[in-house]
């Protein structure tokens, strides 16, 4: 089974590995330009997809339903409910935890629609084909249940740390246990339901939920001290005078 595991990593690295360079690439080329951050995100999440599709064609012989590609309508909605719940309270509790803490991830300050399709379909498409896709669909067909969702969630927490530099360990704690949360959502819905269209709705469901917490939330005090939000209160009376 060990040498299992290791293919399906090795899978999961030839197709994760060429969508970090394709970001940096574009990084790169499109630095001091408008959302940097994003663009380059949009190329990596592209990679991942095309890279996941040339590694079935080429070494599966086009069987897609390694990938998961077919329409289970029954589990995409559990996932959907069940998501929207587990999203809203990681939410709640991200929101009563990080309250005093000043941190903005940096893709935050980019533009907002960009923003919105990046997190909300490409983000879910690309990581979930790879994640969910490529390596849970190989680890199903060759290792257990419970490594299939394990490996593919903890992974998935892992690289969602990279979006978040300089963050305080707190945001940091944070960060990991929404992204493994939602991993092992997905990966329970994916071996159950034999569909990736769940996972992709419960990656979008909880992004979703995360964009609506730091664009409408974070601006009415998410963030800031107690102090800060009496200076701008103040500053506001003092403006509509």
């Amino acid at each position: 089974m060990l040498v299992y595991v290791f293919t399906a990593l090795g899978l999961w690295l030839l197709a994760f590995l060429p969508g970090v360079l394709a970001g940096l690439i574009v990084a790169y080329r499109v630095r001091g330009k408008e959302s940097p951050i994003l663009t380059s995100g949009m190329a990596t999440q592209v990679c991942f997809i095309v890279s996941s599709i040339l590694i079935v064609l080429l070494l599966f012989r086009g069987d897609f339903r390694l990938l998961g590609f077919k329409i289970n309508l029954h589990y995409t909605l559990q996932s959907l409910i069940v998501s929207l719940l587990v999203a809203s309270t990681i939410t709640t509790f991200t929101y009563y935890t990080s309250r005093k803490v000043r941190y903005e991830p940096p893709f935050l300050h980019e533009n907002p629609i960009l923003l919105a399709l990046v997190a909300c379909t490409l983000a879910p498409l690309g990581e979930e084909i790879l994640f969910r896709g490529l390596l849970e669909g190989y680890l199903l067909v060759h290792t257990s249940i419970s490594l299939s969702i394990a490996i593919p969630s903890i992974l998935f927490a892992i690289i969602h740390l990279a979006s978040y530099p300089k963050a305080p360990t707190r945001i940091l704690i944070l960060v990991i246990m929404g992204a493994f949360t939602m991993g092992l959502i997905a990966s329970y819905y994916r071996a159950l339901s034999e569909s990736l269209l769940p996972a992709i709705v419960s990656h979008s469901t909880f992004n979703i939920v995360g964009v609506v917490l730091v664009k409408i939330i974070k601006p009415c005090g998410y963030g800031q001290t107690d102090h800060s939000i009496r200076c701008n209160t103040l500053q506001l009376q003092h403006q509509l005078k």
